[in-house]
């Protein structure tokens, strides 16, 4: 299930720490003006409960976008957003998560992505990396907000003027999991599938390339098979 790795618009970019991160810390402080140069995102909370499909946060119109990648860290869950309006977002049915359901006071972020957090030698090569799982970045800021530590490496100390790197194709990714949600979201809705227990009925004439439908039941009605 792909539910983070989805930058927002930009990739490829390497910024340096200002101030130092322990092993266990989960905010990175980054020099002045660069966490423009990273995939940055938005942070809110829902004001009132919605549904599987309806965010309601007061003043989320001008945080976000149609297209973003949104996630509900609340419960779990993910969707990309449809609509937007002052105080609201309509969003891809929610999926991945506990309940998935916009509830009052869930959490919503946009931009999570992942990151390597490195030490460099002289010659520029790392000599110490860690990769991380990154909630959002703030661009008013300049912080880079960590969900997971150490998703590849062992969890360390990184000092200022360290390194924070993003190294993948944004739209690539963006266009594969908005494929993956779409798919999951017919899967959910079950849409285009007949159904077994029949609360799904078949719309047109079903074809059945000379195979047979076995084990029918004596029928009652003029028109049964």
């Amino acid at each position: 299930m792909i539910d983070f790795f989805i930058p927002a618009s930009k990739n490829s970019a390497q910024v340096q720490m200002a101030s130092g991160l322990s092993a266990s810390g989960d905010t990175i402080q980054l020099k002045s003006g660069e966490a423009a140069l990273l995939p940055t995102g938005q942070i809110g909370s829902a004001t009132s409960v919605g549904d599987s499909e309806t965010l309601n946060s007061t003043g989320i119109g001008a945080k976000v976008a149609v297209d973003d990648f949104i996630r509900n860290t609340t419960d779990g869950s993910w969707a990309w957003v449809l609509t937007v309006s002052t105080d609201s977002i309509t969003t891809t049915k929610l999926i991945g998560g506990s309940d998935n359901t916009w509830d009052s006071s869930d959490e919503w972020v946009t931009g999570t992505t992942f990151a390597w957090l490195s030490k460099k030698d002289s010659s520029g090569a790392d000599t110490t990396r860690e990769l991380v799982k990154v909630s959002y970045i703030d661009i008013a800021t300049d912080q880079v907000h960590i969900e997971t530590r150490a998703v590849e490496g062992t969890a360390t100390a990184f000092a200022a003027d360290d390194y924070v790197s993003v190294y993948i194709s944004a739209q690539f990714v963006r266009e594969l999991g908005k494929g993956i949600g779409e798919m999951q979201n017919r899967k959910a809705d079950k849409v285009d599938v007949l159904l077994r227990d029949g609360t799904q009925a078949a719309t047109a004439d079903l074809p059945m390339g000379s195979n047979k439908i076995t084990g029918l039941a004596n029928g009652v009605a003029a028109d049964d098979a």
